[in-house]
């Protein structure tokens, strides 16, 4: 926990104006679809490698 300062005051106003900009929520909400959208390639591309490697078996 950090007391409060001036200076630390200052950056958590700044903080809480910008988390209420509905552009920077959309693009949270873009981002961890984008995220989620690696994630699932990724688990795809892991399968495809393991059904070719027992194909080769």
């Amino acid at each position: 926990m950090s007391a409060e300062t001036p200076e630390n005051k200052g950056e958590d106003e700044k903080m809480a104006t910008t988390k209420q900009d509905p552009m920077l929520r959309e693009h949270e909400r873009s981002y961890q679809g984008f995220v989620k959208l690696l994630s699932y390639s990724g688990a795809a591309t892991v399968v495809v490698l393991i059904l070719m490697a027992l194909f080769l078996l």
